[in-house]
């Protein structure tokens, strides 16, 4: 899913979301006001590569405006050989694109770190019960979705499972925290919730999860 991907990233700035953990934040720099990169409407989309569309942000974030998230999905019509992923902790917002005809050739993504509510450092995403229930839905549209598990956190393997199953992912990756400024709740079992995983999906496993779990 991920080994051979490209990023495009025409929104820049400042997610409203806040997660502590996250990577972006991990540097040091003070972010900007959120706000479209004009150059990158230059960029050719048609690639070998998968495409993750602000990597750096969030498009279903609720601070982003329907025209840019429009623009958006309208500049990458443009490329009928693009392999899209949109990734996003709030997939209900986006779902009120989901006419748009870039969504038939795009993956969305979901985040999903745990079936614990850590909202003192989760910041202000919704729930990862909305974000299933939101799969859920851009599933029965027959769009395609894939689950991450990054940073997977401390969690309760059944609820966790039946979470990601709400999603219909074809496809869950599973990465550990890397972000080395703040420390989430570690998890245990990370063997077992995997071949739970794989009883309905395929799991790919990130580079730092299988070293972390060489360790443990």
């Amino acid at each position: 899913m991920y080994t051979n991907t490209a990023t495009w990233n025409p929104l820049k700035g400042r997610c409203c979301h806040g997660c502590e953990y996250c990577f972006v934040g991990e540097y040091g720099k003070p972010q900007q006001e959120l706000h479209l990169d004009e150059a990158a409407f230059d960029y050719d989309l048609n690639s070998e590569y998968e495409i993750f569309v602000c990597s750096g942000c969030d498009l279903g974030a609720v601070n982003v405006k329907d025209e840019w998230v429009k623009r958006i999905l309208d500049y990458i019509q443009q490329f009928p050989d693009a392999k899209i992923f949109l990734q996003s902790k709030n997939p209900g917002n986006l779902l009120r694109f989901a006419d748009n005809e870039t969504f038939k050739k795009s993956t969305v993504v979901t985040t999903i770190e745990t079936n614990r509510d850590y909202k003192g450092f989760m910041g202000l995403a919704p729930s990862v019960q909305d974000r299933a229930e939101a799969m859920e839905k851009f599933h029965e549209l027959g769009i395609n979705t894939r689950v991450t598990i990054e940073p997977i956190m401390a969690f309760d393997r059944q609820p966790l499972v039946d979470l990601i199953k709400k999603c219909y992912p074809s496809l869950v990756r599973i990465g550990t925290n890397t972000n080395w400024n703040f420390h989430v709740p570690e998890p245990c079992d990370v063997w077992a919730l995997i071949h739970e995983l794989e009883e309905f999906t395929t799991v790919e496993m990130k580079n730092n999860l299988k070293c972390w779990l060489r360790n443990h």
